[in-house]
């Protein structure tokens, strides 16, 4: 019987690879739109749900470059790769509404020093004029609520001027106001996060003082803008917040921490949807 000739043993077909692509060559990642990670998400070589397909997972809260939109996909520009994503997990970083001039306080009008009656010249002999009587101490009655020296209830762009209305200084007393990099507060400058203010008597000792917090102003501005958004955000990705007074005012929920709900509470507050509670 002639026999066969051996037949090569044949491998099995080997699955290409998956490449990920480079970002297109001439496009600069920050002239794009830029959305924010509302949860972990996985960044993926094609838009297609498969495990050996992720390139990279990121954490919510992590800023991405939007290349172009695909239905319920994405392709964004990350470490000089472009890849793919679920557009249901990320949000628009918003936009930062026009600021509202800060309104003047009420003006006191003057009052009326009052008047002498007029004295008769003496008939007897001179006396000893009377002792003046002891001035009454300086007194602070805030309007504002105050716990262990921190003063809240502020609203943004409040100045120093409509500050000093609502502290209840009694005659006498001085106000003082310094931000925490050391400059003074002028009466049309508004106060925020970080301000020390000091009361001061009639000899110029110190009657009372106060740290401000202004819940969602963690630049110590007096205000609630974008420029607060982007530091909570880093706080949450790994640059903490000085310690202090700005981390108090970035809890904004006050669970005692800084997270994505009040990342969330600063943006709502920006773009006008609900008002950060003070």
């Amino acid at each position: 019987e002639p026999t066969q000739p051996p037949t090569e043993p044949t491998q099995p077909p080997t699955e290409p690879p998956v490449e990920f692509a480079d970002a297109p060559a001439g496009v600069d990642p920050l002239s794009l739109p830029e959305m924010i990670t509302t949860d972990e998400l996985n960044l993926r070589a094609q838009p297609r749900d498969d495990r050996e397909n992720v390139y990279v997972e990121v954490p919510a809260g992590t800023s991405l470059r939007v290349y172009e939109q695909l239905g319920d996909w994405v392709s964004v520009i990350y470490d000089g790769k472009l890849l793919y994503c679920a557009k249901a997990y990320l949000t628009e970083l918003p936009t930062q509404p026009p600021t509202q001039p800060p309104t003047q306080p009420p003006t006191q009008p003057p009052t009326q020093p009052p008047t002498q009656p007029p004295t008769q010249p003496p008939t007897q002999p001179p006396t000893q004029p009377p002792t003046q009587p002891a001035l009454p101490p300086v007194k602070v009655s805030p309007q504002l609520p105050v716990s262990d020296g921190k003063m809240t209830g502020l609203t943004p762009g409040m100045t120093r001027a409509q500050l000093e209305v609502l502290l209840g200084v009694s005659e006498g007393g001085t106000v003082s106001v310094v931000s925490a990099a050391g400059a003074p507060r002028q009466a049309d400058d508004p106060v925020g996060t970080g301000d020390l203010v000091t009361v001061l008597g009639r000899e110029g000792e110190t009657v009372a003082s106060y740290t401000l917090i202004l819940y969602g102003d963690v630049n110590g501005d007096g205000r609630i803008n974008l420029s607060d958004l982007i530091r909570v955000r880093n706080h949450i990705l790994g640059t903490p917040l000085p310690e202090g007074a700005f981390r108090l005012a970035g809890n904004v929920n006050g669970d005692d921490k800084i997270n994505l709900s009040d990342l969330i509470k600063v943006r709502n507050h920006i773009l006008g949807d609900s008002l950060i509670s003070q």
